[in-house]
């Protein structure tokens, strides 16, 4: 789920579905207040399992995401210092950075893509030993995203043979 799961309901609900162990769920958070929402709700639910959760990257003047690299580093270190969530990985959204294939709009979404392989770059030594998630999509940008994640994929960082470049074909899901 390409969003921040923060309502105390849905989180019990989560907590219950953790109990099974086909179940992989991942879910997003951009900020420290986001990370303590979801501790809240699933202190009490009591979750089998902690929940995957990714570090979602936004830009500046955007509706989500921690708007810098520092900012969302600050998040991922809050989530893996939690008991309740695990860092999985990170994310973001390229698709509202521009609406047409523009030099300017082209050239906002590599930056983007690269302060979000960067942002991965930095918090690798806060994943554990699990599955670790990085994921970008929209719907006009795959090939600069394709272009990206090939770079990241063949960098040799030491999270690499566990690492998903995953490609999304929507905002949300």
């Amino acid at each position: 789920l390409a969003n921040a799961v923060v309502d105390p309901g849905a989180l019990a609900y989560l907590a219950g579905e953790l109990a099974d162990p086909g179940l992989r769920f991942v879910c997003w958070a951009d900020s420290p207040a986001a990370v303590e929402a979801m501790e809240r709700g699933l202190r009490q639910a009591r979750p089998a399992r902690p929940i995957d959760v990714c570090v979602e990257l936004g830009a500046a003047g955007g509706r989500t995401g921690a708007r810098t690299v520092a900012d969302a580093v600050v998040v991922a270190e809050r989530i893996a210092a939690s008991d309740v969530l695990r860092l999985a990985g990170v994310a973001g959204y390229e698709g509202c950075l521009g609406h047409d294939r523009s030099r300017p709009a082209l050239a906002a979404v590599r930056a983007y893509l690269a302060s979000l392989t960067e942002l991965h770059r930095a918090v690798a030594h806060l994943y554990d030993e699990g599955e670790v998630y990085v994921t970008a999509g929209g719907s006009a940008y795959f090939d600069l995203v394709a272009e990206a994640f090939a770079a990241g994929a063949g960098s040799g960082h030491h999270n690499q043979e566990r690492t998903r470049f995953t490609l999304r074909s929507g905002a949300y899901i």
